[in-house]
């Protein structure tokens, strides 16, 4: 005999969920169960009421099938993302472009339209004044690269295929001539509404510097070259790039993902973490500046152009910091390279260690006070306790890797000179005796009375001696 039938639509395991509990034993919702005796198989048929259940639940079934359809294979090449919405919430504008949109993540906010004519002048201009002013060319690169530009986002872009690579024309020609003109490869004529404006230059520069207003670095490159060729070498793009950013590679960049990722590159420590470290670091010790410098701590600054700003060493008691200046846009800055690295290097990060570090060094104006006076800090913030306060609020909603810490090993470093109690005696000796030129001149005149005194006594011990001596 061969199998019994079973009903298309459903299967035993699939309808098992539907069995009604009831002193008779039922193994599906089917009403008329029959049995294959040969293969031990229970074929069922529907009853009116699973045909009911089945109406009712075959819009949710739909749905979810649909949704399973729409699914995009995630891209490994997601570089570009949204700022987590905790880091968002500590404080939104420094993370959000005041004056210009670049990319599509903020393409459209409304604040934004006025530059939107900017960049169809850019557009302009770099036709005027470059050989090659084929447009369609310039559509046909980025045509070619469109899925490889969406997929550097993180999040999907639903923008049409014609919008967005107009979007990435009128952007790209924007971030180019800009370029341009500040190297001074372009003229910048009397008109134009972003050089003649310095307040306004700045705030450009700015917006190009935040995670959500990117674009590829590869499209920009390779727009760049389709329009200049032949008349400048294929990688003066970048070297524009680090001119106009003021940044200085200290060594080759294979890979540049987007001008956030060239700041973090740029930033990167000299020695890089050990491999075989990995998950043996460890945040245990933190002390202010201050706290250790009344331990014995010296601070100097590092005084090299070779050493990267994230280059900190403790030596014999000095605890060398490479220079760091703080202007408007410092903490910006710093947000939004913390944020990249939250996203894309989260098991291997050394701004957000870096972060941490100075968290545990500077929470006081005295602390900042201290490192100012050391040339450490340069600050064009105003004052001090602003100075803390953007030290402070940088590392909020942070989240760190304590296992990885880059500078476990500078604070253990740390913790054993603060612990030793000689180096405490040693630099509170110093500072009650050493610490001002009047403290200074009283010990060394006390000392010398002191000298005095004893080759005084001396004296008069051999005086009475000698006379002891004639006596006799």
């Amino acid at each position: 005999m061969g199998a019994s039938w079973i009903h298309p639509l459903l299967t035993l395991q699939g309808l098992s969920a539907f069995t009604k509990p009831s002193g008779m034993l039922r193994m599906s919702a089917f009403s008329s169960p029959t049995q294959n005796y040969s293969s031990g198989l229970i074929a069922t048929y529907p009853s009116l009421e699973d045909y009911q259940i089945m109406g009712c639940l075959s819009p949710v079934v739909n749905s979810v099938m649909e949704k399973l359809r729409g699914l995009t294979s995630l891209s490994s090449s997601s570089c570009i993302y949204r700022v987590p919405e905790h880091l968002r919430r500590t404080k939104e504008e420094e993370y959000t472009p005041m004056v210009v949109s670049i990319g599509p993540l903020h393409h459209g906010d409304a604040k934004l339209l006025p530059m939107e004519e900017q960049k169809v002048r850019y557009l302009h201009a770099l036709r005027e004044k470059t050989s090659n002013k084929d447009l369609t060319g310039y559509v046909g690169v980025i045509k070619r690269h469109a899925n490889e530009i969406r997929e550097c986002y993180a999040e999907k872009i639903s923008t049409s295929e014609n919008a967005f690579i107009e979007m990435v024309l009128f952007d790209s020609a924007f971030v180019i001539e800009t370029f341009l003109k500040s190297n001074g490869i372009h003229e910048v004529e009397e008109t134009d509404r972003i050089f003649s404006r310095p307040g306004l230059i700045s705030q450009v520069i700015r917006d190009m510097k935040l995670l959500e207003n990117q674009l590829p670095f590869f499209i920009l490159e390779k727009l760049y070259n389709f329009m200049m060729q032949p008349e400048s070498p294929s990688e003066y793009f970048r070297t524009m790039t680090f001119k106009f950013f003021k940044v200085e590679p200290r060594v080759s960049i294979p890979d540049i993902k987007h001008f956030v990722d060239l700041f973090r590159t740029c930033s990167m420590p000299q020695t890089l973490r050990d491999p075989r470290e990995k998950g043996k670091g460890k945040i245990e010790f933190r002390a202010r500046v201050t706290e250790l410098q009344e331990a014995g701590v010296r601070f100097e600054k590092i005084g090299t152009n070779s050493s990267s700003l994230l280059d900190i060493e403790f030596d014999k008691g000095i605890l060398k910091i490479a220079q760091l200046k703080l202007q408007d846009d410092t903490e910006s800055f710093f947000r939004n390279l913390v944020a990249y690295e939250q996203c894309h290097h989260s098991l291997d990060s050394y701004i957000i260690d870096y972060i941490a570090l100075l968290d545990f060094l500077i929470n006081t104006p005295k602390d900042v006070e201290m490192l100012v006076d050391k040339e450490i800090i340069v600050n064009w913030l105003g004052n001090s306790e602003e100075a803390a306060d953007v030290f402070k609020s940088l590392f909020k909603q942070v989240n760190i890797v304590s296992s990885n810490f880059y500078y476990s090993s500078l604070c253990d470093q740390l913790e054993k000179f603060y612990k030793t109690p000689c180096h405490r005696h040693m630099a509170m000796l110093k500072h009650r005796y050493f610490g001002h030129p009047w403290a200074v001149i009283s010990f060394v005149t006390a000392m010398l009375l002191l000298v005095l005194s004893f080759i005084q006594a001396i004296t008069g011990v051999i005086s009475v001696s000698h006379s002891g001596s004639s006596n006799r």
